[in-house]
């Protein structure tokens, strides 16, 4: 038997970790595949509160450092912080950058709201 998980199977775990974890914020998982690889991408897409320090409604957030962006709200780091470890607890990353060589189970986006659907502060 393999361990092996389409990009489809993982995001629909992830779905569901987001969904019974912080359930109080609304979040699009959506994956692609193409001939370098696959993507997932998470994006919060409503929450109880403002994530953007200057109330942008959209912005891709560099997951490697989310918890340390200043241009998100102490909530949004924290709650973005862990959608980001559920995210990625399939994912691998052996790449060296100094040869090149990328080696990942997927390629992961992090972002608040969608560039054509804006997130929305719930009440």
């Amino acid at each position: 038997m393999s361990n092996y998980m389409t990009a489809a199977e993982i995001a629909k775990e992830i779905r569901a970790a987001l969904k019974s974890e912080l359930f109080e914020c609304k979040f699009s998982v959506t994956c692609n595949s193409f001939s370098g690889g696959r993507e997932i991408s998470v994006s919060l897409m409503a929450a109880p509160f403002q994530p953007m320090v200057d109330g942008k409604t959209y912005a891709q957030i560099n997951h490697y450092c989310v918890k340390d962006d200043p241009s998100l709200t102490a909530e949004a780091r924290k709650v973005l912080g862990r959608a980001n470890e559920i995210g990625n607890q399939r994912n691998w990353d052996r790449s060296d950058h100094q040869t090149d060589y990328s080696d990942v189970n997927f390629y992961f986006n992090l972002n608040v709201g969608k560039w054509d659907r804006p997130f929305v502060q719930s009440v």
